[in-house]
């Protein structure tokens, strides 16, 4: 059970790092740098930015919040096993 559970919260971390190096280069291509910078600093700017326009950045923002998801659920079948 913790196996498959490690599978779930790396495959989770993967998900989001893909996404959000995706946006970040999605911004810099774009020409706008200030969103660019901000989603390198700061991860909530990147799902931001990426859900402003949908047509361009649906993927990564699914991305996104495939890793949000399944790390809320690995972290929470994680207690609930040490308790």
């Amino acid at each position: 059970m913790l196996f498959l559970l490690g599978i779930l919260l790396i495959a989770g971390v993967i998900c989001g790092l893909v996404g959000w190096i995706w946006t970040v280069v999605i911004a810099f291509m774009n020409e706008e740098y200030g969103w660019g910078i901000a989603s390198l600093i700061c991860g909530i700017a990147a799902l931001v930015y990426a859900g402003m326009d949908m047509s361009e950045r649906k993927i990564p923002l699914i991305l996104m919040g495939i890793s949000v998801i399944s790390n809320i659920v690995g972290q929470a079948v994680l207690m609930s096993l040490e308790a």
